[in-house]
C-alpha cells in the first residue's frame, strides 16, 4: 500500500510499467500509486517522463538477467575445464577447483560436484569475462536497441573480492592482480551510466547491474578504463586470439591451438544462430511473473539447442590428440 501520487490518499494500485526498476541514486525509483483512474489521468503529465526513464532501467536490468541466464546455460553444455572436485575454503573465501590440466574437449558441466548455486555459477564463469563480451555482443545490442545511446567495453581492477577461485594444480592463467571486463551502458533518456557484469559471480559479486560509481565503490575497484565501443561479434575474441601477445610469446599459434579456435568458433556460431532466431525486445516485457517464465524458457532452449551441436570431428580429434 502507498499514497496516491496525486491526492495523497491510501492506495493499492501502482504503475505496473515502472514498478521494480533499479535505483540510480538512492530513493529515485519509488513506486507510483494512484487511488483512482481520475487521479492517474491527472498525474500522467508529471509521471510520464519519470516512468519513461524507469522503464528503460527496468529493460536494462531484465536484459542483464537474460544475458547471464543465456551465458550460464551455454556454459552448462560447453564447459572446457576438466574439473574433478569443487571445494570451498570458508576461512579465506577461496573456491578451489581441482582439475586435470591440458584437457581441451568441451563437455557438460559436472553439476554433481557442488550443490551450492553460487559456487556452481562461479565455477561455470571463471575466466569467462572476455569470452562473454564476444558471445553475448549481438544479443545485448539486439535487446537494448533504442534503450541505450551507447555501449562500451570497460576493464576494472578488483581488490580483495569476496571470493577468489584457485585451481589445483595451478593453471598458469590466474594472477594476483584481478582484471575484469564488463560493459558500460549509457541510457538514451537520461545519460545514466550503468555497468552490466554477468560474470562477476566468479568474484562473489551478486549484482549484475549497478550504476557506474556504485559499482566501483561497492566492488572495491582500484581502476576503471574504457577500452572500446561494444561492437563485438560472437567470435571477436577468437578472431583476435592468434595475434595476441600471449600466443605470440609462446611461438604460437600452433596447429593444435588453431584447431581449438575453430572448434570454439563453431559452438559460438551455433549459439549466434539461436540468438538471431529467438531474441527480440519482447523478451524484456510483461509482468515479473511473465518475465520469470521467459527467463526459464530461454535457459531450457539454450541448453537443448547447444546440446544438439557436434563439432567437426576431424578438427576436434586433431586438437585433443596433440
Amino acid at each position: 500500500m502507498g499514497s496516491c501520487a496525486h491526492c495523497g490518499k491510501a492506495s493499492t494500485v501502482w504503475c505496473s510499467h515502472c514498478v521494480g526498476a533499479p535505483e540510480y541514486h538512492d530513493g529515485d525509483a519509488v513506486t507510483t500509486f494512484w487511488c483512482s483512474p481520475e487521479c492517474q489521468a491527472a498525474h500522467k503529465p508529471t509521471h510520464q517522463e519519470y516512468c519513461y526513464n524507469l522503464q528503460r532501467r527496468k529493460t536494462l536490468l531484465r536484459t542483464a538477467k537474460l544475458l547471464k541466464a543465456a551465458l550460464l546455460a551455454y556454459k552448462e553444455v560447453v564447459y572446457d575445464i576438466h574439473v574433478t572436485r569443487i571445494e570451498h575454503d570458508e576461512d579465506n573465501g577461496t573456491l578451489v577447483l581441482t582439475h586435470t590440466p591440458n584437457r581441451l574437449e568441451r563437455h557438460p558441466f559436472p553439476s554433481h560436484l557442488t550443490g551450492i548455486e553460487d559456487h556452481k555459477q562461479a565455477a561455470l564463469l571463471v575466466n569467462q569475462c572476455t569470452m562473454s563480451i564476444s558471445l553475448l555482443g549481438p544479443m545485448a545490442r539486439g535487446l537494448l536497441a533504442g534503450i541505450v545511446s551507447r555501449m562500451d567495453v570497460a576493464v576494472v581492477e578488483i581488490q580483495n573480492p569476496p571470493l577468489t577461485i584457485k585451481f589445483h594444480p595451478p593453471d598458469g592463467i590466474m594472477t594476483d592482480r584481478k582484471f575484469h571486463t564488463i560493459i558500460e551502458a549509457t541510457l538514451d533518456s537520461s545519460g545514466e551510466q550503468w555497468l552490466i557484469d554477468v560474470t562477476g559471480c566468479q568474484y562473489g559479486f551478486r549484482e549484475i547491474l549497478l550504476p557506474l560509481e556504485k559499482y566501483i565503490a561497492q566492488n572495491n575497484c582500484s581502476s576503471y578504463e574504457l577500452l572500446q565501443p561494444y561492437g563485438h561479434t560472437e567470435t571477436t575474441d577468437q578472431d583476435e586470439l592468434p595475434h595476441s601477445p600471449l600466443i605470440i610469446l609462446t611461438r604460437g599459434p600452433n596447429e593444435q591451438q588453431l584447431a581449438d579456435i575453430e572448434i570454439e568458433k563453431g559452438y559460438r556460431r551455433h549459439f549466434a544462430a539461436l540468438v538471431r532466431a529467438v531474441i527480440n525486445q519482447g523478451l524484456t516485457q510483461g509482468s515479473d511473473a511473465q518475465f520469470a517464465v521467459t527467463l526459464d524458457g530461454l535457459v531450457h532452449r539454450v541448453i537443448t539447442y547447444m546440446s544438439s551441436y557436434r563439432p567437426q570431428m576431424g578438427a576436434y580429434q586433431e586438437s585433443i590428440m596433440h
